[in-house]
């Protein structure tokens, strides 16, 4: 039993230490047609979902020198992982599948780019419009004010061209 132990303690470890991060979940009515749906969401993002026993889990943290306090984790226990460099999509990804699924999965904490997280700031950083919202946002906030020069500098235009045309008519 001590060698499985050890086993997926390393299995975990290598986990950890191979992801880009995680979110750690609680789940309650958390059903296998969810864990099929939200696992087949997830792997789109290169995320898998892994239910994990509590004490395996803080060793394994422990061994890779990552600090997370809970205060009081009651129930099932998952993580979330994520291989590429997408943490914060894949708790953006768990957040919206929590809020359509009667809140199956609760936040409770984890690790975006090397910062252990609170399970609240996991949940603000899943807010956040994603990096391609925020070029688009960024994108249109630099078009607007250039446009607006060019609309000018064409009316300026026109209404030189527009006097010059007057003037030839009077001549």
């Amino acid at each position: 039993m001590k060698e499985e132990k050890n086993l997926l303690l390393r299995e975990v470890k290598d986990k950890i230490e191979s992801s880009q991060g995680f979110v750690v979940t609680a789940y309650q009515g958390f059903s296998a047609a969810y864990s099929r749906e939200f696992r087949n969401n997830i792997a789109s993002l290169s995320a898998e979902f892994e239910v994990v026993k509590k004490k395996i889990f803080f060793k394994a943290l422990e061994k890779s020198n990552i600090q997370l306090n809970f205060a009081s984790i009651e129930g099932h226990f998952g993580v979330v992982f994520a291989y590429d460099n997408n943490p914060a999509q894949v708790a953006k990804k768990t957040l919206e599948f929590s809020e359509t699924h009667n809140d199956s999965l609760t936040i409770l904490g984890g690790l975006i780019d090397n910062i252990a997280c609170s399970g609240q700031e996991v949940t603000e950083i899943a807010k956040l419009p994603s990096l391609q919202e925020l070029r688009a946002q960024i994108v249109g906030l630099l078009q607007a004010p250039m446009a607006q020069v060019v609309g000018v500098m064409q009316f300026a235009l026109t209404g030189i061209l527009c006097c010059m045309e007057e003037k030839s008519k009077k001549s």
